[in-house]
């Protein structure tokens, strides 16, 4: 049996993204835009052919100024990439956070019932954990995630809320989390009293 391949289902998922306002489908994955300061996706994370693990993923251009500062010389780090909130879709029979919503399909009927389906839950997840009326109140509420680099990109939007706090105590271990912290946050701790003491002599993090 032929498989589908992402290139395929291109159209289809344009189509579905035409039909929510604000939403488009570039580079293969959904995105819709939050005023200027951040940026929603469905994100299906497409994997052997026709299948996903999808996820809803916030980005924040404050947090990726701040990362791009700490981290642009760091192994591994890659512009564009500054994930600060995830939300794994999880399967309509899911009995744990764990189980995304993976689903292979090989016919373009099939895959529009899958896409829309995951599409739709994921609309679901953005209304139920991302509601906000301002900046401050969507990176305020956003769930949290503490582990690995999405756990940097988290610690990096406390900074943008002026929390230095938790900041501090997030790199230095004070907040405990599962794995070991991921290496950028050696990169990221001379930063912090830097992005404090702008903050109290020029109101913003980045200085003047």
């Amino acid at each position: 049996m032929q498989s589908l391949s992402i290139k395929d289902v291109a159209p289809l998922c344009k189509q579905i993204a035409s039909e929510y306002e604000g939403w488009s489908y570039v580079a293969e994955h959904f995105k819709y835009p939050i005023d200027k300061h951040s940026t929603l996706f469905i994100e299906p994370l497409w994997s052997h052919h026709i299948s996903a693990q999808p996820v809803v993923v916030l980005t924040n251009k404050k947090t990726a100024k701040l990362e791009k500062q700490a981290l642009s010389d760091a192994p591994g780090w890659q512009s564009g990439l500054c994930w600060v909130s995830i939300k794994d879709i999880l399967a309509p029979d899911a009995t744990s956070d764990t189980q995304i919503y993976r689903k292979l399909v090989h016919n373009l009927t099939d895959a529009e019932v899958y896409i829309r389906d995951f599409f739709t839950r994921g609309l679901g997840l953005i209304e139920q954990y991302y509601c906000y009326t301002d900046e401050q109140e969507l990176l305020t509420k956003m769930p949290a995630g503490l582990e690995g680099n999405n756990g940097v990109d988290y610690c990096l939007s406390r900074v943008v809320l002026h929390d230095f706090d938790f900041a501090y105590r997030y790199v230095n271990d004070e907040i405990k989390t599962r794995c070991p912290k991921h290496p950028w946050v050696e990169r990221i701790k001379p930063f912090i009293p830097i992005w404090e003491e702008n903050y109290k002599t020029t109101g913003s993090v980045f200085g003047k």
